[in-house]
């Protein structure tokens, strides 16, 4: 766990959920407590007040469950923003951090919410992240790229202004 490495440091939570938007179906990442989960779907991204994810499918140490998820630098950053006191994420059944050390849990205040620590190599999708201001101004939904490779630019343009 321990420290950030750079391209952690450097990527905003924006960023780490562009990336959580963007991994597969089956993608299988580990909890801080050992506890594997399994992503089915990773949720609708939500741009207004709320979890970061809605409705996210996971399967859970075997069990398939439906929730939200929410997205930080820290663990702490949980207590920080007053989750643990704001009804909006009562639904919560992932925490996905970018780094954090192992006082950091944000288990130990709210046990039903399980922490992943975001590996590093799923942060390579920032790259093109951080090149595509279409991106920036418009966030893409898990079908955004089949539409972008059907349609031809100025059909885009259009579709987009």
């Amino acid at each position: 766990m321990g420290f950030p490495s750079q391209e952690k440091k450097a990527c905003s939570e924006l960023e780490v959920q562009y990336a959580w938007n963007r991994l597969g179906v089956g993608t299988v990442l580990t909890c801080t407590n050992g506890i594997k989960v399994e992503i089915l779907y990773p949720g609708r991204w939500n741009f207004e007040g709320g979890p970061d994810f809605l409705h996210a499918k996971l399967k859970i140490d075997g069990a398939e469950l439906s929730g939200d998820v929410e997205i930080h630098n820290t663990p702490a950053d949980w207590f920080l923003h007053g989750h643990d006191n704001d009804a909006k994420y009562n639904n919560v059944i992932l925490h996905v951090v970018r780094w954090c050390s192992c006082a950091q849990e944000t288990s130990s205040k709210s046990p039903s919410i399980l922490t992943v620590i975001f590996p590093d190599s799923y942060l390579t999708a920032l790259n093109r992240y951080r090149k595509n201001t279409r991106i920036k101004k418009y966030a893409q939904g898990l079908c955004a790229d089949e539409v972008i490779r059907l349609m031809k630019p100025a059909q885009l343009a259009m579709f987009l202004c």
